[in-house]
């Protein structure tokens, strides 16, 4: 809890950096609210994990507000992190003499890592901890076409190629999130084990 009321302060305090159209401050404070959201969720679903098969067992409508709060604050984690990677391509575009065409190429190809990385770590070794949440995948999708309808005619063939691969790769990361849940939890024994 302590953790999210920071990124919340953290949140009010970029709001007023970007008002004052503060590039430098904002990106700093943006980037901060990303590592105190992915602190904040990380925290929420090892405490879920813990508590997960008591609930199932015990009381379902805990236990489905508890995957429904993870996947809300999933998705607030998602959009935040994805602002922070674009107010850091504003930065660099607009405080530093770096091409913005390179700056975009950049983030785009590390959202592309690291969210292919993430899938795997999250089907394999996260599996306990990160199994209600798939909600990160929809947002992508979302923040990706809204960009890509945006920038298609004015970015580059290169961004515009990466787009369409990060609108492809999310999509289909997202129908694979969905199936290996629903196999995974189809008969419901995932939460009938605990690990603790």
């Amino acid at each position: 809890m302590i953790v999210f009321i920071i990124n919340l302060n953290l949140n009010v305090g970029w709001l007023f950096a970007w008002d004052a159209v503060n590039a430098t401050g904002s990106a700093i404070l943006l980037l901060l609210i990303a590592i105190t959201n992915a602190i904040a969720i990380s925290l929420s679903s090892v405490s879920f994990g813990r508590v997960a098969s008591d609930l199932y067992q015990n009381s379902r409508l805990d236990f489905w507000a508890g995957v429904c709060v993870l996947n809300g604050y999933d998705i607030y984690d998602t959009w935040t992190t994805l602002a922070a990677l674009i107010n850091l391509t504003a930065f660099f575009m607009y405080e530093t003499d770096i091409d913005g065409n390179s700056v975009c190429i950049g983030v785009l190809v590390f959202v592309l890592v690291a969210y292919s990385g993430y899938f795997i770590l999250e089907n394999t070794l996260l599996t306990f901890w990160g199994n209600p949440c798939f909600t990160h995948y929809l947002v992508l999708l979302w923040a990706v076409v809204g960009i890509y309808a945006e920038q298609k005619d004015k970015a580059s063939t290169a961004v515009v190629a990466l787009l369409i691969t990060l609108i492809v790769a999310s999509s289909l990361m997202f129908i694979a999130r969905v199936i290996i849940l629903f196999v995974r939890n189809r008969k419901n024994t995932f939460y009938k084990r605990s690990i603790m």
